[in-house]
């Protein structure tokens, strides 16, 4: 699995031949949550999840391990996902599925 840093060449079609013929396979995300923009809460991490994950049958979350709020809001996202009816699981088990190729434009976000 590979993801193009920032979305960039998620939709340049020689760079996913590229990827391909190395053995990787491009995996995008369908919803930011900025998780690592100064100022961000987890709170505000997890309304991106939660938001996203109810309008779509298939949710990629980008998530980043090194921002302190991630593990915070992690434990409310995984919950919250839950409730929803959510079921995780491995990008493999995606193979078929429509996974996002890139980054989509940002989406504004409503924290209630």
């Amino acid at each position: 699995w590979f993801r193009c840093p920032f979305g960039d060449g998620a939709d340049d079609p020689e760079l996913l031949r590229r990827l391909a013929a190395l053995g990787y396979r491009h995996v995008g995300w369908d919803v930011d949550t900025r998780d690592w923009e100064p100022g961000r809460t987890p709170r505000q991490v997890e309304s991106a999840v939660l938001n996203a994950a109810a309008r779509r049958a298939t949710t990629v979350a980008l998530l980043h391990a090194w921002p302190s709020i991630t593990p915070i809001a992690l434990r409310a996202v995984i919950d919250g996902a839950r409730s929803l009816g959510v079921r995780f699981v491995r990008l493999d088990e995606l193979a078929d599925a429509d996974v996002p190729a890139g980054l989509p434009a940002a989406e504004e976000l409503v924290v209630p």
